[in-house]
């Protein structure tokens, strides 16, 4: 029996302004599991993100366990389940790293703050010894941790991550993908990862998309583009 779907997406279809930038795109994901969506720069692949957690118009469908999400506003897909975690990361450079963590619980779970923080703590040790450092003062690779802890203590069903590997160190690109692992196997929540960095993409996925001029081309298994130089080239320009 195939594994119910925790996300569908269906028809989507969005942009800027009059200018339609993702064109029909449909999928599934089903719960602790991770769909790379890969192509070049300026295909739609963030414009997907975006549209998906309501940071956009858009037309189609989004659902998260069966319910359609498409008419709600961005805080209101974050609480029924749906995380982003945007490119650049854009944490709170002024504020502390658990100041960073705490305002994205909501307000109905405030009662529980410590033992999510705790979670996060024991998820990342890193933040926890920077607990109370500022942001800004955090490197590149550990600001991209904050920004997924970050996105962890609200309990998402789904993370949308963009480019996490962008401009940081391998060791901490290898700590993201074990975490991601570790999340879909122990608390079963899925992912839709944005990537660039191939090898990062197919060593963390379990399916992938192929993305041009805002469309799907092909779904594929992770290992059949890792293989495949012709495909690499065509969408990927690598």
């Amino acid at each position: 029996m195939a594994a119910q779907s925790v996300l569908s997406v269906e028809g989507l279809h969005a942009g800027y302004g009059k200018t339609q930038i993702v064109d029909d795109v449909s999928f599934e994901l089903s719960a602790g599991s991770v769909l790379g969506v890969l192509g070049r720069n300026g295909v739609g692949k963030t414009t997907t993100l975006k549209a998906m957690m309501g940071h956009l118009p858009h037309t189609g469908s989004v659902r998260l366990d069966g319910v359609d999400l498409s008419r709600l506003k961005a805080h209101e897909r974050a609480a029924a389940g749906l995380a982003y975690v945007p490119q650049g990361r854009r944490i709170f450079a002024s504020l502390s790293v658990e100041d960073n963590m705490r305002i994205a619980v909501p307000r109905a779970r405030r009662s529980a703050w410590q033992s999510e923080l705790e979670q996060m703590y024991d998820q990342f040790p890193i933040l926890a010894e920077k607990r109370r450092q500022a942001g800004g003062q955090l490197s590149g690779g550990q600001q991209q941790i904050l920004a997924l802890g970050r996105a962890l203590v609200a309990r998402p069903k789904v993370i949308l991550l963009d480019e996490p590997s962008e401009g940081i160190q391998p060791s901490i690109v290898e700590q993201i993908g074990q975490a991601v692992g570790t999340l879909c196997a122990d608390r079963k929540i899925a992912f839709v990862l944005v990537e660039q960095n191939l090898g990062f993409a197919t060593s963390v996925c379990d399916t992938v998309v192929l993305v041009d001029k805002g469309s799907i081309v092909m779904q594929t298994q992770p290992r059949i583009i890792a293989e495949d130089r012709e495909l690499q080239l065509q969408y990927l320009g690598v």
